[in-house]
């Protein structure tokens, strides 16, 4: 079998890997948020906070968002400008922050909090699904060479780096930001759904 063959057979098998861990997670996510007691008026965490638990949450997507972007960054068949010469969906994912901004500023924002969580959640899960699956984000750091179609095939990461633990670290970093944005919208929900009562 080749280099390709091999490549493929691994990619599926990580894909059908990601897949069942990203549903266990969801679920996981799930039955945490639904046990947090949703009569709680404010759910503050840790060291008087002012900020609530989906404002923490935020801010941990936010982190969790800047983490996969320098990924993107790093691995540069998924990059675009500012940091190669040609606008992408990269590109257009670096909206993310202003709209989590506005997300986390509007602190009375209810269900409009809620909706552009969840409208990020699902535009980063469609990408991740359809444009970068998590066979790709782990192929160019295990093997060095993009393998996706079109100009960005055999592309080499910016590191120069052949290395499987970068490529389960970078699908293992997508996963978790998955996992955030859906406690994130769940949270949400429950505010918008507490402050509408």
């Amino acid at each position: 079998m080749g280099t390709k063959g091999k490549v493929h057979r691994l990619g599926a098998d990580v894909k059908l890997g990601i897949i069942s861990h990203f549903f266990a997670q969801m679920l996981t996510c799930a039955t945490f948020w639904l046990s947090v007691d949703i009569n709680m008026k404010v759910a503050a965490i840790g060291f008087n906070s002012p900020l609530t638990r989906s404002e923490w949450l935020m801010l941990l997507s936010s982190g969790l968002g800047v983490l996969h972007h320098i990924d993107h960054v790093l691995r540069f068949d998924h990059s675009g400008w500012p940091f190669r010469d040609i606008v992408t969906p990269f590109t257009y994912s670096l909206l993310v922050y202003p709209l989590l901004a506005v997300a986390f500023f509007w602190r009375h924002g209810g269900w409009s909090r809620f909706a552009i969580v969840l409208l990020i959640f699902l535009l980063t899960q469609s990408a991740h699904i359809f444009l970068e699956t998590p066979a790709q984000q782990f192929c160019v750091w295990a093997y060095n060479a993009s393998c996706t179609t079109g100009n960005a095939a055999g592309m080499p990461n910016l590191l120069g780096l052949r290395s499987p633990l970068m490529g389960v670290a970078a699908v293992l970093l997508s996963c978790a930001l998955s996992g955030i944005l859906i406690a994130t919208c769940v949270s949400l929900f429950f505010d918008a759904r507490r402050a509408s009562a």
